[in-house]
């Protein structure tokens, strides 16, 4: 567990915090760190977490990303994530274009359950 809390710390130190969109229906909390910070064309990943309302990491969960570019015609990137480690999950992604993208984070957990969240990206 201190192990966890040092990643993250390390984490959001070298990358890049975004903030999900404020509109959910679950109480699970998720957080999503972009590298490189800030997010540039080409190779970069994301670290999400995914914790339950007591504050406890949830492994074991399917992550599915959809990004967008926030304009019509784009193709989406689409990346996944089955393996975690203390709620962490990190997801390499190739940003293609610069400008505005919605990223989709959707966690698919083993009860069955769905957690979903959306933030909004700035790529240079």
């Amino acid at each position: 567990m201190i192990g966890a809390a040092i990643l993250l710390g390390v984490l959001t130190s070298c990358g890049r915090m975004a903030r999900a969109d404020p509109t959910t229906q679950d109480s699970y909390v998720v957080t999503m760190v972009i590298e490189p910070s800030p997010p540039a064309v080409g190779p970069g990943a994301l670290t999400v977490t995914l914790k339950d309302q007591a504050g406890q990491p949830v492994d074991g969960a399917r992550l599915e990303i959809e990004a967008n570019m926030s304009h019509a015609g784009m193709v989406p990137v689409l990346a996944s994530a089955g393996e975690s480690q203390a709620g962490l999950y990190r997801v390499p992604l190739q940003w293609t274009m610069a400008g505005d993208w919605i990223v989709d984070l959707k966690f698919n957990l083993t009860d069955g359950s769905r957690v979903a969240r959306r933030y909004p990206v700035v790529v240079r």
